[in-house]
């Protein structure tokens, strides 16, 4: 399968958020890549193991950007990794199981940060598309939430219902 998207990568560092955008091949040799494919979050300690990861920000590996630590956790809408947070220590082990459950708390208020937006940006575009259709192609609509029928002026006008919603 071809990707043609570019992804859109965030940096803080130094108190300051970066962005920028990558193509998937971009990712090879990243901890993102890794992530992806093992399906997990996962934390290397450089001292003790030879893999060459590269930084997606700058391409420059990890080993010689002197980072000796590094936690990379998923942030997951309906089983699918849409993000990670990716944590990089130079001299503090921040592989110890009580930095990981801080890291996966704060992956976790993120990840349920982003998916209320993305899920309220998704409504109100679901919403705007469903205004245009009533209003532009004079068709009734009837819309049920919560033990509640809703319909609009168009299908109340057409069936002669003096309300606009009904419930049990």
């Amino acid at each position: 399968m071809v990707l043609n998207d570019d992804i859109i990568c965030m940096h803080y560092k130094n108190g300051r958020l970066y962005e920028k955008k990558l193509s998937y091949e971009a990712l090879s040799k990243s901890l993102a890549a890794i992530l992806l494919e093992k399906n997990q979050e996962i934390s290397f300690n450089f001292d003790k193991i030879n893999l060459e990861i590269n930084n997606i920000f700058n391409n420059k590996s990890y080993k010689s950007e002197e980072i000796k630590y590094v936690n990379a956790i998923p942030c997951r809408y309906q089983d699918d990794i849409f993000a990670c947070m990716i944590y990089a220590s130079r001299k503090d082990d921040i592989t110890n199981q009580s930095d990981l459950v801080l890291f996966r708390t704060s992956t976790k208020i993120l990840e349920a940060s982003l998916t209320s937006v993305f899920l309220s940006e998704n409504l109100d575009i679901t919403k705007h598309n469903l205004d245009n259709l009533v209003l532009n192609n004079n068709i009734g609509m009837l819309y049920v939430s919560n033990d509640i029928m809703y319909l609009s002026n168009t299908l109340m006008n057409y069936l002669r219902f003096q309300w606009n919603h009904y419930s049990k």
